[in-house]
């Protein structure tokens, strides 16, 4: 569950398992891209290789968020 986010991101992030990020660096880096996706929380955004997929909700502190991941298909959805 989210809480005390005010003034800060809420970000869901998903990568591959080859990737390994180095302190400073996270999915947004070009590099990293292909392989990663991010859900945010405060617009409801998806983005992966494009930018800025519009259309789900966001969420708020206090909030319970659930994702399923299909681990059985290639690519993996």
């Amino acid at each position: 569950m989210i809480e005390n986010s005010v003034g800060w991101s809420r970000i869901i992030g998903f990568a591959d398992a080859s990737y390994s990020f180095a302190a400073d660096k996270g999915p947004q880096v070009e590099r990293y891209r292909e392989k990663s996706v991010k859900y945010s929380g405060q617009n409801g955004r998806l983005d992966h290789i494009t930018q800025d997929i519009r259309g789900n909700r966001g969420y708020a502190d206090g909030q319970r968020v659930a994702v399923e991941v299909d681990m059985t298909t290639v690519p993996r959805t």
